[in-house]
């Protein structure tokens, strides 16, 4: 039963946090993040995706199981995964036609540089959550985050932009870490950094 009541808080804290994220941080126009964001969903279930390279898309290696697996992309497109690697929680999925892609940054952002997240949780549509660098996990390879993420997000591209406007892929959300880290205070998220998302894609 408290099981239940904690699960129930905690969704809603996750719906009453992610309504409230973008009035509570930077305003900015994310059309740019938005247009590289898509959704995909196979037998496992929906994730989300960011694509950085023209026909090629970047999200969460527990969103797939196997290489060749075919992926939904939004019911407008049907992928296969090229590459996975569990223990990073990456993979990438091929794509039959070119898209609008996103630069992947070369290193980490610096502490309080904001960045939004765009991604599809809960079974909603795309939704943006701003928020700014907490710190880094160094042994996980994980970068802490204040913007809330929830189930659905997994795979969704972290975004930072830069001065003069452009936009980077900064991170790539991973699962959502237990009730009590992530349901009940959503604003505690911990992301794949850049340094593991540059060496999964070199190696």
């Amino acid at each position: 039963m408290l099981k239940k009541a904690l699960s129930a808080v905690g969704a809603v804290c996750i719906a009453f946090s992610l309504a409230l994220a973008p009035l509570t941080a930077f305003a900015a126009d994310f059309s740019i993040p938005r247009s590289v964001s898509y959704e995909i969903s196979s037998d496992i279930g929906t994730c989300s995706s960011v694509v950085i390279n023209y026909k090629l898309m970047l999200t969460a290696a527990h969103c797939v199981e196997a290489v060749g697996q075919e992926i939904v992309v939004k019911d407008l497109m049907v992928g296969k995964v090229f590459k996975i690697d569990k223990s990073v929680d990456l993979a990438l999925v091929l794509l039959p036609v070119e898209l609008k892609s996103i630069s992947v940054a070369s290193e980490r952002p610096q502490i309080d540089s904001d960045i939004v997240v765009v991604g599809y949780p809960l079974g909603v549509a795309q939704w943006a959550t701003v928020g700014h660098v907490q710190g880094f996990i160094e042994a996980e390879g994980r970068m802490l985050i204040s913007a809330p993420i929830a189930p659905g997000n997994s795979g969704a591209g972290v975004f930072m932009q830069y001065s003069d406007g452009s936009w980077v892929l900064v991170g790539v959300v991973s699962q959502v870490y237990g009730l009590m880290f992530n349901n009940i205070l959503p604003h505690m998220g911990r992301v794949i950094d850049i340094d593991t998302i540059n060496k999964f894609l070199k190696d």
